[in-house]
């Protein structure tokens, strides 16, 4: 409960925070706890999440349609320091799906969007590659080079036919994405 404007966290620890209107929600990880923290405007509560065997990436978690889910991604406490992206039920705070995706689990993802049917996933690393994931199938559909710095954000148009990202020099990059 937020009455007293009690400060929760500091702000350089905050990474990524996004909402949804459609169930009234609001996601962010902490940097120095290397949590998520999912906030509740129906019942005013801020509740951590956890998560087996892994710890969450700084990387702005990304709520998909409807608003009752989002994904992020995690790093296992394995020793190979795997990257995985879990998809979680916010309502209930239960892991869902933990996708295990060939050729990702070693990079240093940097950032990760949705397309609004949520038929294709895009995520970046920090060298500036950008793989299109099919999330149904788990699998890389493609990976290009989208430019010759990190990506910091990514997004897709209302429509899915086009991904903005913005590079860390402040260059905005658009890609047309076909079907």
């Amino acid at each position: 409960d937020f009455t007293n404007n009690e400060i929760l966290h500091e702000q350089i620890d905050l990474e990524g925070l996004n909402y949804s209107r459609e169930n009234g929600t609001a996601a962010f990880i902490n940097k120095e706890e290397k949590a998520l923290y999912i906030y509740s405007d129906e019942t005013g509560t801020l509740n951590k999440m956890r998560t087996y065997r892994a710890v969450f990436l700084p990387i702005k978690p990304v709520f998909l349609s409807g608003g009752g889910e989002l994904i992020y991604f995690v790093q296992s406490l394995d020793g190979a320091k795997n990257s995985y992206i879990e998809r979680i039920d916010t309502s209930l705070g239960k892991v869902i799906k933990r996708y295990d995706i060939a050729g990702l689990r070693t990079k240093k993802i940097s950032s990760i969007s949705t397309n609004g049917k949520e038929e294709l996933w895009a995520v970046s690393d920090t060298s500036g590659n950008v793989y299109l994931i099919n999330p149904e199938e788990g699998s890389i559909v493609t990976i290009f080079r989208a430019a010759d710095e990190e990506i910091i954000d990514l997004v897709f148009s209302p429509d899915g036919k086009a991904l903005f990202m913005m590079g860390e020099s402040g260059k905005i990059f658009i890609w047309t994405v076909r079907d």
